[in-house]
């Protein structure tokens, strides 16, 4: 019971059916229009041959009946084609549409019943209802218990009324036409019914196929806007930045700008405010970054770094945006140290780069001398540590000016906390920080992992052992060596111990220092 109840679409364990069966009838509306064409051009062909016969279509009743049953043939095609293209036009909906289609099959199989009685008075069989009924399997895109409705009342109408419609003959065809349109009959039913499941079916998995696609590729956009942009200002990211590097041709280009920005304060309002208030300040710098800059140009490439590459732009227009950009930012409270590089010719990005990043930390070092210092000295508060390291504030105070120029880390380690006394700290490594839990040796190990070319991670897993270290502290004096990291800039870190008197406190001085730009 339950194949039979699924062979006549009365239980169709079908996912997405009705999408399916919707879809299935708009894609056969174009198959089915083609078919309506065929059967006005068959009848009108019939219409005219009868209408060239001695005496016109309208000499016997039986050829004027041939002749009403082509034209309102031709009629119903017609009027369901110009359904078609209204629905089209949308002046109707699909499911009228289909509704008017339906009715067109009802009345196609009237229509072969009629022919096909009219047929038995010159003794010409059911040859007429045969193709009719096979044509309406082939074209219904009904649930098939409907379709074998109207067949099988095709069916019965037809042998009800042939017994009022006898053979010229005399002879008596009853059975042998009953046995004929009934076997014609379910043909055409099993076959309406195998070609609906099938489709229906078929169409089901395609629907599935296109959404798991669709799905796919949702997710692999996510995953591409993950990769690529950054999550919290919807800036291009570091892996962008890496692509725009590798792929930058000088040729291309009349004039190249490097722009090396850094958000001033960044971390002294997350200290005072919160993070939130610290992401809307980056927020409102992505903002402005991209009212003056193209957005494939503008890229964060670290906690509060910014990097804007754009060709073909005057040094005049850049000077202007990033004034501009000054002034907008002042007007949310914010400040930004930009650093620019400029040039038409020798175009070698690495060289602008560091240009521009050197420009930046001149910019960022008088930012904080006009204000007192600001981040780098944010832990200097006056308790005994800091007035056994720095005894004269004045001078400590030009000397953390200076560091971002000279260094790109300082910082005190105490071995016995693995913690930090940060003197100068770069956001980079203070991302690795709060990672870590603060905790100095992890934080080392992670900035080796995330910065670092891979040959030179050994040699930060060494230092990491606070004491090995030590050890080799006592026996050498100073522990260091050269890395390189993955932008491809060479550092050098210096380690030594630092007791200015025997009540010092073990501290380790730190010092990482940038090759590339000829510092110490």
């Amino acid at each position: 019971m339950n194949h039979l109840k699924y062979f006549l679409g009365i239980d169709l364990d079908i996912p997405n059916y009705t999408e399916a069966a919707d879809s299935l009838r708009k894609e056969t509306m174009d198959q089915n229009r083609l078919f309506y064409i065929f059967i006005i051009v068959c009848e009108l062909i019939l219409a005219a041959s009868i209408s060239s016969l001695p005496g016109g279509p309208f000499l016997k009743f039986r050829r004027a009946s041939y002749f009403a049953a082509y034209v309102s043939l031709i009629l119903a095609s017609a009027a369901v084609l110009l359904f078609q293209h209204l629905t089209r036009k949308g002046r109707f909906g699909y499911q009228r549409y289909f509704q008017a289609e339906n009715l067109y099959i009802a009345f196609l199989s009237l229509w072969a019943v009629f022919i096909s009685l009219n047929d038995q008075l010159g003794s010409n069989g059911l040859t007429v209802y045969t193709y009719a009924i096979l044509s309406i399997a082939l074209l219904s895109i009904m649930k098939p218990w409907q379709t074998a409705v109207i067949i099988l009342g095709s069916c019965a109408l037809l042998n009800l009324f042939l017994p009022y419609f006898p053979d010229p003959s005399g002879l008596d065809h009853s059975y042998n036409n009953l046995m004929n349109s009934l076997v014609v009959s379910l043909i055409a039913i099993a076959t309406a019914s195998s070609l609906f499941c099938f489709r229906i079916r078929a169409k089901s998995n395609e629907l599935i196929i296109k959404n798991q696609l669709v799905q796919a590729e949702k997710e692999n956009a996510e995953l591409s806007s993950e990769a690529n942009l950054d999550a919290l200002t919807g800036l291009r990211n570091r892996n962008n930045y890496k692509k725009a590097l590798a792929s930058f041709c000088p040729e291309a280009c009349s004039s190249f700008s490097c722009l090396y920005i850094d958000a001033n304060g960044l971390h002294e309002l997350n200290n005072t405010k919160g993070h939130d208030a610290g992401d809307a300040m980056l927020k409102t710098a992505a903002r402005i970054f991209l009212l003056h800059f193209r957005a494939e140009d503008v890229f964060r490439i670290g906690g509060d770094e910014f990097v804007i590459l754009c060709r073909n732009i005057s040094r005049d227009s850049v000077a202007r945006r990033i004034t501009t950009i000054h002034k907008e930012m002042a007007d949310y409270g914010y400040s930004v140290a930009v650093g620019l590089e400029w040039r038409d010719e020798n175009m070698n990005l690495q060289e602008m780069l560091q240009a521009a990043e050197l420009n930046m930390q001149k910019n960022k070092a008088d930012y904080y001398a006009l204000t007192g210092g600001g981040r780098q000295r944010r832990n200097l508060e006056p308790e005994p540590r800091t007035s056994v390291v720095i005894r004269d504030r004045e001078n400590a105070d030009l000397f953390l000016d200076s560091l971002p120029l000279l260094f790109k880390g300082v910082f005190f380690v105490d071995p016995k906390t693995d913690s930090l006394w940060q003197v100068f700290v770069p956001d980079y490594f203070q991302d690795c920080l709060k990672d870590c839990s603060q905790k100095f040796s992890k934080a080392l190990l992670l900035y080796a992992r995330r910065y670092v070319m891979e040959e030179y991670y050994p040699l930060f897993e060494r230092v990491s052992d606070s004491d090995s270290l030590k050890t080799k502290l006592i026996q050498d004096g100073v522990v260091g060596f050269v890395y390189e990291k993955k932008d491809g800039r060479r550092l050098r870190v210096q380690i030594m111990t630092y007791s200015p008197d025997a009540g010092a406190h073990g501290m380790i001085l730190w010092i990482f220092s940038d090759l590339n730009s000829g510092t110490l």
